[in-house]
């Protein structure tokens, strides 16, 4: 779980803590991954599991558990592949992935989340 919770802290979050749409926009632009605003939004509203408009660590967890999404993430149908609109609720996986590729996390974090 500390794991989640150091991938969860690299995201930029508004004052309650939550990741919101300029908070992931942010994150995304953070990573130089290139998603329009309103793919961006459409894979907040996947993840935003509560329905309160933000993704709070309850959320973040659920969603990068989701065995359903993983497969999606990891096996994308050929005509998909990262097409965010043809494939929904990938992008916390995504950056996860970008996460652990760039070495943006404490190694013991990225040992845990590859085992």
């Amino acid at each position: 779980m500390e794991a989640f919770n150091d991938a969860y802290n690299f995201f930029n979050k508004d004052k309650t803590g939550c990741i919101d749409l300029h908070g992931l926009m942010c994150t995304v632009a953070k990573l130089g991954m290139t998603l329009s605003k309103y793919d961006i939004y459409n894979e907040l509203k996947c993840a935003d599991l509560d329905r309160d408009g933000k993704v709070n660590f309850s959320d973040f967890i659920k969603v990068l558990t989701d065995k359903d999404r993983f497969l999606r993430a990891v096996v994308p149908e050929k005509k998909t592949c990262l097409d965010f609109a043809g494939n929904p609720g990938i992008l916390l996986f995504e950056i996860l992935s970008k996460l652990v590729e760039t070495s943006a996390l404490p190694r013991k974090t990225i040992m845990e989340i590859v085992r």
